[in-house]
């Protein structure tokens, strides 16, 4: 699984030099930490730090053949936004 950032592409194509940042925050789970790490690594700033003993939120969506659509999220560490 890679991190695309999109808009981070489209910048460039541009020729927008601002940095990528993100407004978020995860917790201290194997999907928070793999986050941090992911952007940490594209040198993009999620703007918080890992927030201990907290889980990151997630969300599932089911897409059926008609284009229906249906969401779970759960905001978990988010909610402290």
């Amino acid at each position: 699984m890679h991190l695309v950032t999109h808009g981070a592409s489209a910048c460039g194509h541009c020729g927008i030099t601002a940095s990528p940042r993100g407004i978020g925050c995860v917790g201290d789970d194997r999907y928070g930490l793999f986050y941090a790490t992911e952007f940490e690594e594209l040198s993009i700033d999620i703007g918080n730090p890992v927030i201990i003993g907290e889980a990151t939120g997630t969300c599932v969506a089911i897409i059926t053949p008609d284009a229906e659509r249906t969401m779970r999220t759960c905001l978990a560490v988010s909610s402290h936004l």
